[in-house]
């Protein structure tokens, strides 16, 4: 028998606990941190930490463009900043419900089956149970939940509870208006396939006349439950930690709790540490104080890379800043070359934080591009983009560019791109297909 012996080199990476704490310490953003810091000063005697109570790089930024923080966040500067007040602000979308509910003179069997409806009208507004289905659980005539559900239609703001979209939209508008409810009521494909001539044909009335009854269906509300709160949810807030200004031809950085983590060690233990205490105190106490020593030393680094992949980003994109110019082609693997790290690094301290300019406030991640290649080098997404608007601009809205017109209108100027892929980033822009872009009236 044969033994065939090999052997294998294998590499390994033995990740430490704290290893691994570090490296979760990089991708938390400022208020990540700030919990995280507040959870550990509960726990660790040696931890001394207070949350700050005014961001105050973001402050100073705003103060020098004199602007306030309601400005970005919608959030005043005094008492009612707190979070409490602002979650207590929202208008829930089933208490304004209620409320007119509750101001209708129905029979207790009545009011049961307006509670039942209101429960079941979602976020955008409308009633997704069918009537039959809640007659058979509220063990009641059809009939009756009808006509409940006709006095909700009443209900402010108008077209809630209606079951598919025309019927919100005709909830909406005037009785009387016939040549709108019969565009509302037969012709809605139409409209978005902007097939205004048929529309027109079918109601006998003038291109003039239909355009001026589309707009008004345009300024109708599909979804009259969007404006109220939903959910119990709490609210993501967006708190940047990277700040660039413009001087002149000079970028400036500066960053959010750059020169101080909020975090110290605790005198009293610390000095407890020197005196004449028994092991297992001193064990406790000596365990407690490296962890604080290492959540500094991590807290530090976190910072130090934010730094570096922060200038890195900006010094790459400075056209972008200065001038408004599209985005450079840019990768995690480029910025991770050019500092000497790893790209799961810059992609961790990128990762859920924000940059805030002149031009308004950004996820790190929205520098990052892939390249398209292009005579003389290559182009990003953003270039494409802004190259895209800019040629449907300035098309003939009576003849609006087809997709592949537009693909062909961006290969001679040397960019290789094709037809679905332009295709892709019209439609991630919101911009409507050429049939869908074309004006009657030339506007």
């Amino acid at each position: 028998m044969d033994l065939n012996i090999k052997l294998n080199q294998v590499q390994q990476l033995n990740l430490t606990t704290q290893l691994i704490q570090a490296i979760e310490i990089i991708e938390l953003n400022s208020m990540e941190l700030e919990d995280f810091l507040m959870k550990e000063s509960e726990e660790n005697i040696f931890v001394d930490y207070q949350g700050e109570v005014e961001r105050k790089k973001t402050v100073e930024f705003l103060k020098r463009r004199g602007e306030k923080k309601e400005d970005y966040y919608g959030v005043p500067d005094e008492e009612e900043s707190s979070y409490e007040r602002y979650i207590s602000s929202k208008v829930l979308l089933r208490d304004v419900l209620m409320e007119q509910l509750d101001a209708l003179k129905l029979t207790k069997a009545e009011k049961k089956i307006g509670e039942f409806l209101v429960d079941n009208i979602d976020s955008s507004g409308y009633l997704k149970i069918d009537l039959n289905e809640a007659s058979d659980i509220l063990n009641v005539d059809t009939h009756d939940v009808f006509y409940i559900l006709k006095k909700i239609w009443q209900f402010e703001p108008r077209g809630i509870g209606a079951r598919d979209l025309r019927e919100c939209l005709l909830l909406q508008i005037e009785d009387g208006d016939d040549v709108l409810k019969g565009i509302i009521e037969y012709h809605l494909e139409d409209i978005s396939e902007n097939r205004i001539n048929k529309i027109a044909k079918n109601l006998n009335i003038s291109i003039e006349e239909t355009l001026e009854n589309i707009e008004k269906i345009k300024k109708l509300n599909p979804k009259p439950g969007s404006g109220f709160d939903t959910s119990q949810e709490p609210t993501v807030y967006i708190r940047p930690e990277v700040f660039v200004e413009v001087e002149g031809e000079e970028l400036t950085l500066s960053f959010e709790g750059e020169g101080s983590s909020n975090i110290a060690v605790n005198e009293y233990y610390l000095k407890m540490l020197e005196r004449d205490i028994d092991d297992e105190t001193k064990k406790y106490l000596n365990d407690k104080f490296s962890r604080t020593m290492f959540l500094i030393n991590s807290i530090e680094q976190r910072m130090e890379n934010i730094r570096k992949v922060s200038k890195e980003i900006v010094e790459r994109q400075r056209d972008f800043f200065l001038y408004g110019s599209p985005l450079k082609p840019m990768t995690l693997k480029d910025v991770a070359e050019a500092l000497g790290i790893s790209e799961s690094t810059v992609s961790r301290v990128t990762k859920n934080k924000y940059l805030q300019s002149n031009k308004g406030i950004f996820p790190m991640k929205y520098f990052f591009s892939t390249s398209i290649s292009a005579s003389g080098g290559s182009v990003s997404k953003d270039y494409i983009e802004k190259l895209l608007i800019d040629i449907i601009e300035n098309e003939d809205k009576l003849k609006p560019l087809s997709d592949q017109k537009i693909t062909d209108i961006i290969n001679k100027k040397g960019i290789d791109i094709n037809r679905r892929t332009i295709a892709k980033y019209r439609s991630e822009l919101g911009i409507g297909s050429a049939k869908n872009r074309r004006s009657f009236n030339g506007k």
